[in-house]
Parts: structure tokens; C-alpha cells; sequence
């Protein structure tokens, strides 16, 4: 310390004035001789104020905040008031620790004692210095140090400045527009009546400050975002009539912005808090700004009025406070009140860039509340007063940090923004809400493909689970999590009045989507998925991993549901609805499909391994394999039910496929069906009631037409051993077959014997070495056989007409492709004039049926055993060498180039005139005829010429009668046609006649 310097007053002589000018710093300066009745001692130093204040054994020491020590020798303490002036004033001390001002404005300065200290009616100064103090400014505008030390202050009337160092402090600033600094400790403030600005604490301060800011008549804090934004109260621009409360300490503070919990007629406060501590805010009425920056667990309360509330930290690091904020009341419908007509809504979602988008263009007179927190804690946010809030206006809500946070944005039209990997809990609330959790408007959702988390979900170890109420009104909610999430479009599983939600979900594990009522969009993409679409016609695209389930819901609903797993999707509310509406249903996974449309006319289109759908009451259209493009690649098997109504059903798969045009197998109630399926595997179809149109291409097919008039093509290319069956069952039926190397069944009815069905249109056509086996059953049918080989292709072929005028037709074929034809009951058309094929052809059911109608058969080129039956039947051979058996009935018989033998037995042709058999074409020498008598038997051949055909029976009966031995055949001409009269039984009698149309020179020959 510099020598100490003695300055003498004049012992002695009253008046003397000491005035220190300019001294050295922390100096020591001795002053003796002083007289207390009339001596000055006036400190007149470039900014020097007292510090210190203190009676020591030699005198008072009075110390100066630069450091200068001074000492009055020989001086009590009690008798300065009077002697000391700071620059020209007089300073007031106390006398026995009280000091009293006046009506002046008075310097009063304090000790290091506790005094008290009572600053009158001017506007006063007034150093507390050390000590527990009591200072009272009362009237006029007045500036008070209270000190160190544990004060109470009131500043009273005026617009008064209070400054308390260290020490835990009573700070009252009563009326006026007071500025308070509270300092460290732990201090209790009220600003009183007027708008004030308060502070506390300082760095490293850990005090627990109780601050009210008190009545004040501002409407809005203006542009002081800036506190906001942390730039501090320089950088604020504040309005008339504002309480400013600012407190920097890691201590437990509790502030209100009026004048206690329940204060609503408060005005606008600016309230900021920098520090770690525990904080409880009150903001009360008016449009509050509210910071609290900071990693303590803090409670804020907006109160009434459109507030700006911001917990946490701003310096890109979040703490791990727990906070509670409560927005409380306030006027506006939506938060998009506050935002310019201009503004498109693309924030840049990332941490203070959006607190500070908001802010700048935040407008308090608009009436939203913005919250923001940023911490690592777990918050809880309420935009209105509580969780059951439902007058709420619009709020903004922001929170970033990784805690579990329950926000509710209440009534009005929120925005609430979350970015963390917590656990969060969302409720929208009431009105028309966007809710936006790790996403932006430019959406990159997590990658489905996650091996750690399926082993997790597998397990049962669900983490990171986020729950999303939208609550009512038309909410937008948009959401990107790690671990699992539950959204409600509405506020609950069932809720009917929800309005039309936008609903976007990314879950690297679990999504489950309730979008309730309402027309509601809906993308999901997750691990598992499922989705609830709720009343209403709504859109739903989900992608996942693992597998999926949808539920339409009522409504007329778009569906598209893509992902590496199974996937299960109802058009409607369950498996089965039949009071649903129109669905449009598109699937593509790599799993299992399981699919209903339920009631409506229903669009589904899959490609998936295996599929079960189920189309459901209503005119449905059903596309298998086709999501992805043309090619198609249902690799799977697939089932199909068509379902009641007029379905379109069309299927492009490479594995088994069956396919149900009504409910099940046996279903006469169906409408007519429209049905196409193509694979590589075997397909099974039933069209069942209704006159469907069937279209099959299959290694390997079964088809049943079911009741109506169908149309059926089938296209089989399945290889050998193989066996495919298409049955038309009732109804007339139009029936196509392509046939391979496989083998195929074709019932124009049902299968076995259905002599009730009606006409059928049956064309089969072989195009490798597979065998067809054709039933007519009832009706008159058409029955084509064709075949369109190349090369030499074995094949064996068989054809019942049935029951009715049947026309059975054969083309094309070799002698290596027989076929046996039978055209059972009536009267029926068998032509093979366009086949080379090797046939065996009975005109009625078997070589013996002698019920058989009148048919006609038409030979081709081929080599053919004919069996005519009964009836009168017309048969003309080809160019094959053919055995013709013409059966019962007056038969007229071709023959054709080839070698033709004609086989007759007992009771075949009839004597009497009409009534036997005729062949036409007969050449003699090459054809022959054959009665199944014993070898040589013509050798006893007769031969004569007749004018009637009454003549040559009575000659060939007379030749007979009176051979010399065994005469059975007489051949009797009747113009230019020949007789051959046959006695079979050698009892002198014809029993047997065949009329050979041209031909007068019949050789014995010619018979065997």
C-alpha cells in the first residue's frame, strides 16, 4: 500500500473545508483536526462513490470504491452527519443506525452496520453499504445500493433504481417503473405497481430468487425477442408499460410476473432466467416473453395473454431438465395467425434456426402462445392451462432433446414441433392441428431394413415408444421415430367425429395408426405396421419390413400396402362387412397376402409369395400380379373368393392358384364372373352361380363353370402324366381347351352323368401327346376335337356326347392320335371328314345300343371302326380303310377311297321295303361286306334281276327255298341298283337285306 498521506484541518477554526481531489488509488489518506461543527470534508474524485463506512478505534474509516482508504482521526461516527460531502452533496449518515431524509434530494449513506435508512420525499441516493439494512426511498425517484449484506429495500413512490449486492435481500419496489438488481443470494423481489425491470444474481450466483413483477398496463413486450435469442436485455426493444425480470443464478428461482399465482389482470412481462436451477415462472396475464435458459427442471406458467416461452439451453447442447409448461389462455384460433400471408410454411426444422423463424415473426397482439423448449429432460407442455383445456386459442410448440415429453396443444389451431429420440407423448386437442415429431416438410423416412431392431421387436424389448393423439379438427401430423408409435387421428382407437387428418408415420420398429373418423391420408413406413383408417374415405400407403395389418374401415377407401413381410388388409371393419362401400386395394409384398375387399364394388390389385383374397359382396375387380408392372410375380400360392356380384378377377402368378367366383365351391347364388388366370403352376377355378366368362392358362387346370352359361377357355400347357379337368356344370357352357402334353378332363355339365344339363359349345384342341376325355352330358352339344401337331405325337382321345342332338366335329391329327367317340342318346352329329386320326365311333352309347337316335357320321382319312347303334343313321366314309357297323334302323352307309368293310349282324337291316340298310359308293372288288356268316359261305351265291323290289325279294326267297344245299346270299338287281338278300338263319327265308346303290355286278368275292 502506498505511504499514507496526513492532510490537517486548522484545529481549532470553525469552517474549514477539506476537499480531496485526486488521490492514487488504494492509498491511505489520514485526516486530523477536523471540528464537527463546522468542518467539510468533501470528496471530490473522478468516479469515486463510498464503499465503505466504519467506526475503528482511532476514528471512522471511510473507504471509496477505487480503493482509497481515508481516515477521519479522532471522529465518532454518529457526529459526520453534517461534515462529509461526495462531490458538492451532503452526505446524510445515520445516527445510532437510523438516517432520515427530507423533502431534498438526499445522499444518504449507510454503514457497515445495519442501519436503517429512510430516503423522504426527493429523489434520493442512498448507499446501504455493509450491514443487514433497512432502506426506504419512499417519494420521488430514487436510486438506492443497498450493498452486501441481507437487505431490505422499499423503494416507494417514484420510479425508483435498487441495487442489493450479496446477501439474501427483501426488495420491494413498490409504485413507479422501477429497475431492481437483486445481485447474488437468495432474494425475494416484488416490482410493485408500474412497469419494472428486474435482475438477479450474477455469474456463478446459486440463489434462489422469489421475484413478482407486479401490476403493469403493457399489452404486448414488442420486439424483445432478443432476450429470447440470448443477446440479453441490451438487445431488447421494449414497450411502454413492461415488466423486465431478469435473473442469472443456478438457484431455485420462483418469479410472477404480477403479483401472485392467480394474478390475471397482470400485464406483459419479460421474464429471463440464466441458470441451472429448479425454476417456477408465472407469467399471469397479458403476452408474457419467457426464458428460462438453463438445464434445471423448471415449471412455467404463460397465464393469460398470447405468451413466448423458452426452457432450456440455445447453445445447440440440451441439458437434462424435466420442465412443465403451461401456455395458459389465449385468443387466437390458429397459430398461423401470427405468420405472414407471404410465409409457405417451410421452417428449417433444426433447433435454434426454428426458434429464432418463429420468433421473428412472432406478433403477441395475435394472440399465440410459442413454447420452446430445448432439453434432454423429460417436459411437459400444455398450450392451454391444463390436459382438459377446451377454450385454448392456437399455440406454437416447439420442443428438441431426447426425453420422454408429454405436450398437449388443447384447443385452437396448433403447431407442435418435437426433434429427439424420446419417448413422447402428443395430444393435439380440439381444431385443426399440425403436429411435426423428427420431421420437416422435405420428409426422409428411417430405413425399414434393421436387423438389430426386428431381433429386438422379436424379443418383446420395445423402446422409444411415441404416442400422437391429433384429437378433433382436420389435424396434420407427421412423425419419425427410432423405436415404436401409436397415432390417433382423433382422440382415442374409436372415435367417430374425428375431421380429415394428413397422417405420416416412419417407425424404425412398430407403427400403429388409428386414423378415426373423417376423410384421412395416411402413410406409414415401420418395421410393423398397422393401420386403423376409421370412418370415411380415406388414403393409406404403408411400407414395411416385417408385416402389416389395415383396416379400411367404413367409407369408400384407397389402400396400397407395399413391404418384405406378410400383409393383411380389410377394405372394411372386418372379415366380413358387407355394408362397406367401394375399396381401392393395392398390395405388393414379398410375404403373405391375406386380403378382403367386403362389401362394394372393390378394386384389388396384389403381388405378393402367397395370397388368400377375398373380394366380398359387390362388383369386384381383382388383379394378382400386376402391382409392380405387366410381368407380374406372384410366387406363391393364391385363393381367391371372388365373393357375391360381378367380379373381375384376373391373375398373373408363377405357383398354384384357385380362384372362387362367389364364396366357395358350391355357390348357384354368384353373379356372372369375369375371370382370368394365368401361372405356371396349376391353377383351380370355380366360377360358380352366373353366366361367367373363364379364362385359364396353367400348367395344369381344374374348372368348374358352375351354374349359369359360362364361357370357358383353358390353356394347358402341363407335361406328361399330368391331368387338368374343366367341367361347365349347368347351364349352356361355351368351353375352349388348349391341351399339351397332359391330360385333360371336359364335362359340358357336371362331371360323371348329368343328363339335365343343357347345351354345351366344347372345343378342345391337342397341341403335344396329351388325352382328352370329353363329356356332352345333357343338351345338344357342340363338340370339337382338334389337332394341330407337328410331328408324330401319340395321343388317345375319347368323346361322350351324351344326352341330345349332339354335333361332334375332329380335325386335323395323324394315325398316331386315335380317338373314340360316343354320341350317346338321340340324334347326333359325329363328323371327322377334316381328321386323319384313328377313330372308333359308336352313334350311341356302346356298340350295342340299339335305343340310339338317327345319327350321322362323317369319316375322314384316317382308319375307323363305326358302330352306328340305333336309329337311322347316315354314315359316310373318308379316305380311310374303315369297318362300318350301321347298327339297328334303316342305315345308309358311304363308302369312302379307302377299303371300306361293312359288318352287318341279326336284326341290323330290315326286309321289308324302306326298311334296310343302303350303302352308297360301294366298289366292287376293293369294299367289302361282311354278315359274320362262317368263311366261304358266299360260294353259295345267287344272283337274278328284278323289275320291283317286291320281284327280287320273291326271287332271292324262291332260290332259297329250292337250293340243293345251304344258299345264303342272292343278289338281286332292280334297275341300277343291287339287292344282296342274306338267309343267315339257312331256314329258306331272307332275313336280312342290303340295298348297294349303283351296283348290278356283285362278286362273292366282295363278301366274307
Amino acid at each position: 500500500m502506498p505511504l499514507g498521506i496526513i492532510v490537517d484541518g486548522v484545529e481549532g477554526v470553525v469552517g474549514d473545508v477539506v476537499e480531496l481531489i485526486s488521490i492514487d488509488p488504494d492509498a491511505t489518506v489520514e485526516i486530523t483536526g477536523l471540528e464537527l461543527d463546522g468542518d467539510i470534508l468533501n470528496l471530490d474524485i473522478d468516479s469515486a462513490d463510498i464503499a465503505g463506512l466504519v467506526e475503528v478505534d482511532a476514528g471512522v474509516r471511510l473507504t471509496l470504491n477505487n480503493g482509497l482508504q481515508i481516515l477521519l482521526a479522532d471522529v465518532d461516527l454518529n457526529a459526520l452527519n453534517g461534515l462529509l460531502q461526495l462531490d458538492g452533496q451532503l452526505v446524510l449518515l445515520p445516527v445510532d443506525g437510523l438516517a432520515e431524509g427530507d423533502e431534498d434530494d438526499n445522499l444518504i449513506v449507510g454503514t457497515d452496520g445495519n442501519d436503517t435508512l429512510n430516503g423522504g420525499e426527493g429523489n434520493d441516493t442512498i448507499l446501504g453499504l455493509g450491514g443487514d439494512d433497512v432502506i426506504e426511498g419512499n417519494q420521488g425517484d430514487d436510486t438506492i445500493d443497498a450493498g452486501d449484506g441481507d437487505n431490505t429495500v422499499y423503494g416507494g413512490q417514484g420510479n425508483d433504481t435498487i441495487d442489493a449486492g450479496d446477501g439474501d435481500d427483501l426488495l420491494l419496489g413498490n409504485q413507479g417503473n422501477d429497475e431492481i438488481n437483486a445481485g447474488d443470494g437468495e432474494n425475494t423481489v416484488y416490482g410493485g405497481d408500474g412497469n419494472d425491470f428486474i435482475t438477479a444474481g450474477g455469474e456463478d450466483s446459486n440463489g434462489a430468487n422469489l421475484i413478482y413483477g407486479g401490476a403493469n398496463d403493457a399489452k404486448t413486450f414488442g420486439n424483445a425477442v432478443a432476450v429470447l435469442l440470448g443477446e440479453g436485455e441490451e438487445g431488447a426493444e421494449l414497450t411502454d408499460g413492461l415488466d423486465v425480470i431478469l435473473v442469472e443464478s443456478d438457484g431455485d428461482n420462483t418469479i410472477y410476473g404480477g403479483e401472485g399465482a392467480a394474478d390475471a389482470e397482470d400485464g406483459s412481462d419479460v421474464i429471463y432466467v440464466d441458470g441451472d436451477g429448479d425454476n417456477l415462472i408465472y407469467g399471469n396475464g397479458g403476452s408474457d416473453l419467457i426464458a428460462v435458459l438453463g438445464t434445471g427442471n423448471n415449471t412455467i406458467y404463460g397465464g393469460l395473454g398470447a405468451d413466448v416461452i423458452l426452457a432450456g439451453t440455445l447453445d445447440g447442447i440440451a441439458g437434462d431438465g424435466s420442465n412443465l409448461l403451461v401456455g395458459g389462455e389465449n385468443s387466437a384460433d390458429s397459430y398461423t395467425d401470427i405468420l405472414p400471408e407471404e410465409f409457405t410454411g417451410e421452417f428449417d426444422f433444426q433447433n435454434r434456426d426454428f426458434i429464432e423463424e418463429v420468433l421473428e415473426r412472432t406478433d403477441p397482439l395475435a394472440g399465440v402462445d410459442v413454447i420452446a423448449v430445448r432439453s434432454d429432460g423429460d417436459n411437459t407442455i400444455y398450450g392451454g392451462t391444463s390436459a382438459s383445456d377446451t377454450t385454448d386459442g392456437g399455440d406454437i410448440i416447439a420442443v428438441f432433446g431426447n426425453g420422454d415429453n408429454l405436450v398437449t396443444g388443447n384447443a385452437g389451431e396448433d403447431l407442435i414441433v418435437i426433434q429427439g429420440t424420446g419417448s413422447n407423448t402428443v395430444y393435439g386437442g380440439a381444431d385443426n392441428d399440425t403436429i411435426l415429431i423428427n420431421t420437416g416438410f422435405g420428409i426422409t423416412p428411417i430405413p425399414t431394413s434393421n436387423t438389430a431392431a426386428l431381433a429386438a421387436v422379436a424379443a418383446g424389448d420395445l423402446s422409444n415408444e411415441t404416442f400422437v393423439a391429433g384429437g378433433a379438427g382436420d389435424d396434420d401430423i407427421s412423425a419419425s421415430v427410432e423405436g415404436d408409435i401409436l397415432v390417433y387421428g382423433g382422440s382415442s382407437e374409436v372415435d367417430e367425429t374425428d375431421g380429415d387428418d394428413d397422417i405420416f408415420v416412419s417407425a424404425g420398429r412398430n407403427a400403429v395408426v388409428f386414423a378415426n373418423g373423417g376423410d384421412d391420408d395416411v402413410e406409414v413406413y415401420a418395421q410393423r405396421a398397422t393401420v386403423y383408417a376409421g370412418l370415411g374415405n380415406d388414403s393409406v400407403y404403408v411400407s414395411f419390413d416385417t408385416d402389416a395389418l389395415v383396416v379400411g374401415g367404413d367409407g369408400e377407401d384407397i389402400i396400397e400396402v407395399f413391404g418384405n413381410g406378410d400383409a393383411t388388409v380389410y377394405g372394411g371393419g372386418a372379415d366380413v362387412d358387407p355394408e362397406n362401400s367401394a375399396d381401392e386395394i393395392s398390395v405388393g409384398v414379398d410375404g403373405n397376402a391375406l386380403i378382403f375387399g367386403n362389401g362394394g364394388d372393390d378394386y384389388i390389385e396384389w403381388e405378393s409369395d402367397e395370397a388368400t383374397v377375398y373380394g366380398g359382396d359387390g362388383n369386384d375387380t381383382i388383379y394378382g400380379g400386376y402391382v409392380f408392372g405387366e410381368g407380374g410375380n406372384l410366387t406363391g400360392q393364391s385363393l381367391v373368393y371372388g365373393g357375391a356380384g360381378s367380379d373381375v378377377i384376373d391373375i398373373d402368378a408363377y405357383d398354384d392358384v384357385t380362384v372362387y367366383g362367389g364364396t366357395g365351391s358350391v355357390d348357384p347364388t354368384d353373379d356372372a364372373d369375369d375371370i382370368e388366370v394365368d401361372t405356371f403352376g396349376n391353377a383351380l377355378v370355380f366360377g360358380n352361380g352366373g353366366d361367367d366368362d373363364i379364362e385359364v392358362y396353367a400348367q395344369n387346370a381344374s374348372v368348374y363353370g358352375g351354374v349359369g352359361n359360362d364361357t370357358i377357355y383353358v390353356d394347358l400347357y402341363g407335361t406328361t402324366g399330368e391331368s387338368s379337368q374343366v367341367s361347365g356344370d349347368q347351364g349352356s357352357d361355351d368351353i375352349y381347351v388348349a391341351l399339351g402334353d397332359g391330360n385333360v378332363t371336359v364335362f359340358g355339365g357336371q362331371t360323371g352323368v348329368d343328363p339335365m344339363d343343357d347345351a354345351d359349345d366344347i372345343y378342345v384342341e391337342m397341341f403335344g401327346s396329351g388325352n382328352a376325355l370329353i363329356t356332352g352330358n345333357g343338351g345338344a352339344d357342340d363338340i370339337t376335337l382338334g389337332f394341330s401337331l407337328e410331328g408324330d405325337v401319340t395321343s388317345q382321345s375319347t368323346i361322350f356326347g351324351g344326352v341330345g342332338n349332339d354335333t361332334i366335329s375332329v380335325f386335323g391329327g395323324s394315325a398316331s392320335n386315335s380317338v373314340t367317340i360316343y354320341g350317346g342318346e338321340d340324334s347326333d352329329l359325329i363328323d371327322l371328314s377334316d381328321s386323319s386320326v384313328s377313330a372308333t365311333v359308336f352313334g350311341g352309347r356302346s356298340s350295342l345300343d340299339a335305343a340310339d337316335g338317327s345319327d350321322t357320321i362323317l369319316l375322314g382319312s384316317g382308319n375307323s371302326l363305326v358302330y352306328g347303334n340305333g336309329g337311322n343313321d347316315r354314315i359316310v366314309s373318308g379316305g380311310g380303310d374303315n369297318t362300318i357297323v350301321g347298327g339297328a334302323g334303316a342305315d345308309t352307309m358311304v363308302a369312302g377311297e379307302g377299303v371300306d368293310t361293312f359288318l352287318f349282324g341279326a336284326g341290323s337291316s330290315g326286309t321289308a321295303f324302306g326298311a334296310a340298310d343302303r350303302i352308297e359308293g360301294f366298289t366292287v372288288g376293293d369294299d367289302i361286306l361282311d354278315f359274320g356268316l362262317a368263311a366261304g359261305s358266299a360260294t353259295t351265291f345267287a344272283t337274278g334281276s328284278a323289275a320291283t323290289y317286291d320281284g327280287a325279294l320273291n326271287n332271292a326267297n324262291a332260290a332259297f327255298a329250292n337250293a340243293s344245299g345251304p344258299s345264303l346270299y342272292s343278289f338281286q338287281t332292280v334297275g341300277a341298283d343291287g339287292w344282296l338278300f342274306v338267309d343267315s338263319d339257312q331256314n329258306g327265308t331272307a332275313d336280312l337285306v342290303v340295298q348297294l346303290a349303283g351296283v348290278t355286278n356283285l362278286a362273292a368275292s366282295d363278301i366274307v
